[in-house]
């Protein structure tokens, strides 16, 4: 939920607090992008992932707070047989003062990219207990007031080229708040792999 510290830090204003935080940004973005968007604003794990079906989007965003559910979001949506039935996933993890955006799924032509869970495995067995809210970790000097900001930038920008239909060619961007980036392309990983990609 949207408290007020994430008024200094995050695009939430006075009205929004005490809000599911994935309510008022599905409604904010819908309206501002012209499309539908939905959220589920509730934790999602095996329980609800028997209620919600992931293959009905076409986008997942990724915004949660620890590394046991984007490993768990990436491998349901792993699960999902066809291709051109699975969302893709775009997601942001960040530290002190900096992260990666990731994108998996159909990026390219008929490519696939590699999953989350294969290009970060250790992502999988990360305690969720062990890792703060980003308002704790803000309050104890481990994350910068720029850190959230930077993470949303990225990953607007990768929705905006999706829906815009602009070729994404990197399946990772790897930032700091400095701007400092590198990006994994796409082209690389394929020709890593020694032939197309099987997702």
């Amino acid at each position: 939920r949207v408290s007020i510290s994430n008024i200094v830090r995050q695009n939430f204003i006075k009205s929004d607090i005490g809000k599911p935080k994935a309510e008022v940004l599905t409604q904010r973005y819908g309206s501002a992008f012209g499309v539908n968007l939905s959220c589920i604003s509730k934790y999602y794990n095996e329980e609800t992932a028997e209620k919600v079906k992931l293959n009905v989007f076409d986008i997942v965003v990724g915004c949660v707070d620890n590394n046991k559910a984007r490993a768990f979001i990436s491998s349901e949506l792993s699960k999902i047989d066809n291709n051109y039935n699975r969302p893709l996933y775009i997601d942001s993890g960040n530290e002190l003062i900096g992260g990666q955006t990731f994108i998996q799924g159909m990026l390219k032509d008929s490519y696939c990219g590699p999953k989350l869970i294969e290009q970060h495995p250790e992502i999988a067995n990360q305690d969720t207990n062990s890792e703060r809210s980003c308002t704790a970790n803000l309050a104890n000097g481990t994350q910068r007031l720029t850190t959230n900001q930077t993470a949303a930038v990225f990953l607007f920008n990768v929705i905006d080229q999706y829906i815009h239909k602009v070729n994404i060619p990197y399946y990772e961007i790897n930032w700091t708040t400095s701007n400092t980036v590198s990006k994994i392309f796409l082209d690389d990983w394929v020709k890593s792999k020694g032939n197309l990609a099987q997702a």
